[in-house]
């Protein structure tokens, strides 16, 4: 069986081609993610491939059985909390985010804040 770091390599492989490696500090945010089962905040300089950590994290969680991962872009964040916000205080359970040009409904529960 290969390790959970070999599989998030060729993860990343399938994303960014055959030459890609992660960084240390990527695999430290995948193996807190996927091992640890904890929530990451990384932050980091534009290009540093935090997308990356997300998504190859994300591969392995639902290969593993685990639900949708939610993940946030910085520019998108507090809209997203104003709305859910909204959504809760007036008793609604769903709303409609639109995220550029695609529509996502989300179920809100007032655990979720």
């Amino acid at each position: 069986m290969t390790s959970l770091r070999d599989r998030a390599e060729d993860v990343l492989r399938r994303l960014a081609g055959d030459s890609a490696v992660l960084r240390p500090d990527q695999w430290t945010a995948i193996s807190a993610l996927v091992s640890d089962h904890r929530r990451v905040l990384c932050v980091q300089r534009t290009g540093w491939g935090k997308s990356a950590v997300y998504f190859v994290a994300t591969a392995l969680l639902r290969r593993a059985g685990s639900g949708p991962t939610v993940s946030f872009d910085s520019t998108r964040t507090a809209e997203f909390f104003s709305i859910l916000s909204g959504s809760i205080r007036s008793g609604s359970n769903s709303f409609a985010v639109a995220p550029s040009r695609s529509v996502r409904v989300l179920r809100a529960s007032s655990r979720m804040l």
